[in-house]
């Protein structure tokens, strides 16, 4: 039987709450923290998630673009790069309300996209809109350019001018920030908002997942960056049928999955995402709720397969006051026969060889 390591995405907010049966696995089993946010990296799912995967800060992307259209078989050609689009809320003075267009409604959102569409592709830019509040940008890019490109994640600075958060540093940046401002006059029919690109990148070059660990990786998600990471590193991916990438998936349906690929494969990574979406939302009785979900329907059943060896983290902090993203030290819950206790402050690259090595003398 492999093992299974369950990361919560957003979890580790310093004021957050645990479930219960974390709680007792941490105190039947062992526990501890991991530090996943390389040095020189924005603290956001990307890095900190490829450095529970054991990936070294030198291969990691500095933005998430490219693997979230690898997730949708979005091709990016030699040349070229995608940037993520949020489509952001403003207040009346024009500064961001919401990083994930709270406030309007599924059919709004969609509409804002249709709305936003033209102007990308009047500049000669390849537009997709995804789900809810996200779209992708494919841009021709010199990939000296793209260096030099600086943008700015919606999450991280909620409260400031969208006029100070447009791309900048030459001339594509130049065009990606005047689609921006042209956004925001053509979504003015639907109240205050814009599309804000963001996190630019070309196609990525990540280990495989079973030449760095020497296993069969699996991965088991829907969040499009999740999703668009384990492909790049040749894991299996699985995607439930009724799994959303928000607190409304089929946990349940994720957990079931995860165990029975756990007797096929020798490492399986179950992500989930609902905790930070409602951090980002700045919800946090809904982050709770979300998270006694995830002790009754995905650790308690887990646990119930007394063979398998287990971990539950989270990658990042996503705080339910502010819904920025925090990188403090990340609390993570194991039980695996042998190992017992508080384990202490962990490299999260670390993690996979943790629950899956066997200890010596074993």
């Amino acid at each position: 039987m492999g093992a299974v390591m369950v990361i919560v995405d957003g979890m580790g907010d310093i004021l957050s709450f645990y479930p219960p049966e974390l709680v007792q696995m941490g105190k039947r089993g062992a526990y501890g923290a991991f530090c996943t946010c390389p040095q020189g990296f924005s603290v956001d799912t990307l890095p900190c998630v490829l450095t529970l995967l054991g990936v070294s800060s030198s291969r990691i992307p500095q933005g998430r673009g490219a693997l979230e259209a690898a997730a949708r078989d979005i091709p990016l050609s030699q040349g070229e790069a995608a940037f993520r689009c949020n489509l952001v809320t403003l207040d009346g003075e024009g500064r961001l309300a919401s990083s994930c267009g709270e406030g309007l409604t599924a059919a709004e959102k969609r509409r804002a996209f249709t709305l936003a569409a033209p102007i990308f592709r009047e500049a000669g830019m390849q537009f997709f809109p995804l789900e809810d509040y996200r779209a992708l940008v494919i841009v021709k890019a010199d990939p000296r350019e793209l260096k030099n490109i600086r943008t700015y994640r919606p999450h991280a600075h909620l409260g400031e001018p969208l006029s100070a958060l447009l791309p900048r540093g030459g001339g594509l940046a130049e065009r990606l920030a005047a689609c921006g401002v042209k956004s925001q006059k053509a979504l003015a029919p639907l109240g205050h908002g814009a599309v804000l690109p963001w996190d630019g990148a070309g196609a990525p070059s990540l280990p495989r997942f079973s030449s760095l660990h020497g296993l069969k990786g699996a991965a088991v998600c829907r969040t499009d960056v999740v999703q668009g990471l384990a492909k790049a590193m040749q894991m299996d991916l699985f995607v439930p049928s009724h799994a959303t990438g928000d607190v409304d998936t089929d946990l349940a349906e994720k957990a079931g999955m995860a165990a029975r690929l756990s007797e096929a494969y020798d490492f399986v990574l179950l992500h989930l995402n609902g905790a930070d979406e409602a951090s980002h939302r700045r919800n946090r009785e809904e982050k709770e709720k979300f998270l006694r979900r995830v002790g009754k329907q995905v650790v308690s059943p887990l646990l119930l397969r007394e063979e398998l060896p287990l971990l539950v983290c989270s990658d990042h902090s996503t705080m339910a006051a502010t819904g920025e993203h925090r990188s403090h030290p990340q609390p993570f819950f194991l039980r695996k026969m042998g190992v017992k206790g508080n384990l202490g402050l962990l490299s999260g690259k670390g993690a996979v060889e943790l629950v899956t090595e066997q200890r010596k003398g074993e």
